[in-house]
């Protein structure tokens, strides 16, 4: 052998010493700066809403009494619109360093194999269990198979059990169905608040006093949605007919996101942030060389079979 020749082999093999392997280079610190990132939003978006509420933004009025039906309808009067355009830009903000930290991870979970990451690799978000297993017509692989490529299995069984699909009935109300929701209509327009009522009536909502012999209820109907100024939201009635009652109601009024006939409200969005922040920071320990998620993981006691 050459001089030359093995100069050139022992410089290549100091370069390789030097290099550290994938599985060494495979780090959290990534993902959890996604994280950090979505926390900055997370908090301006939710400091931002609550000087709103705190303020006086909205008022109910008895405007009249319908002697047909001898109820009385309250309506609501608004005295600010929660159109804040930073709110939408904010959330926009947050969902898409919260949906980065999920595909950071994929990728150092393919260094942490020892493999090199290829640029389909990404954190899947898939609704129906046949898209995401089944291989399709015009592929040679599924859905699964190519977004966790060169993800080790066991691995792959912390990622497969999240899947929107595993949540039964409901798979549109999973954490990361809305993230994958809000992410990609914000890909395109932003998401804007309103006002929305969304819970059924029920005896805690209103406090009935009466001195009616006998005492006395109140038949109340309620309308859902998004409101606007001037809109109708609820008829009440005393039982039996005549009696007189005094009644406060708290009317559960929310500020939401809404878009395309689905909806988040702004107290909900707390929910989607703890969740994938405790989902990604859960494989701390898988990272430590631990296979088990960590305490506080929403699937720490999965255990792949």
């Amino acid at each position: 052998m050459s001089k030359a020749k093995r100069l050139r082999e022992q410089r290549a093999k100091q370069k390789r010493a030097a290099q550290p392997s994938a599985k060494e280079a495979a780090s959290l610190d990534g993902p959890i700066a996604k994280l950090d990132r979505a926390k900055t939003h997370f908090h301006a978006l939710n400091k931002s809403i609550g000087a709103f509420k705190r303020s006086k933004t909205h008022d109910f009025v008895v405007a009249k009494f319908d002697p047909n039906t001898r109820e009385r309808v309250v309506h609501l009067k608004i005295l600010r619109e929660p159109k804040n355009p930073e709110w939408g830009l904010l959330l926009g903000d947050m969902v898409h360093n919260l949906r980065s930290a999920l595909d950071h991870l994929v990728w150092q979970l393919v260094l942490l194999n020892g493999e090199a990451p290829r640029r389909q690799n990404q954190f899947p978000i898939i609704g129906t269990k046949n898209e995401y297993w089944e291989v399709p017509a015009n592929r040679s692989e599924s859905v699964r198979d190519r977004v966790l490529s060169r993800v080790a299995e066991e691995h792959r069984a912390f990622i497969d059990v999240v899947q929107p699909f595993n949540a039964g009935n409901d798979p549109t109300g999973t954490a990361l169905s809305v993230l994958s929701w809000i992410s990609n209509t914000d890909k395109h327009r932003v998401v804007h608040a309103s006002f929305v009522l969304t819970e059924e009536p029920s005896e805690e909502l209103f406090d009935v006093t009466t001195l009616h012999p006998g005492g006395a209820s109140v038949d109340v109907t309620m309308n859902w949605g998004e409101l606007e100024d001037g809109a109708e939201i609820l008829r009440f009635r005393p039982n039996p007919p005549g009696a007189h009652v005094n009644m406060n109601a708290a009317i559960p009024t929310y500020i939401a996101f809404r878009e395309g006939g689905r909806q988040i409200h702004a107290e909900g969005i707390k929910v989607i942030f703890k969740w994938v922040d405790s989902y990604v920071r859960g494989f701390e320990p898988i990272f430590r060389g631990e296979l088990a998620m960590g305490k506080g993981s929403p699937i720490r006691r999965f255990r792949p079979s």
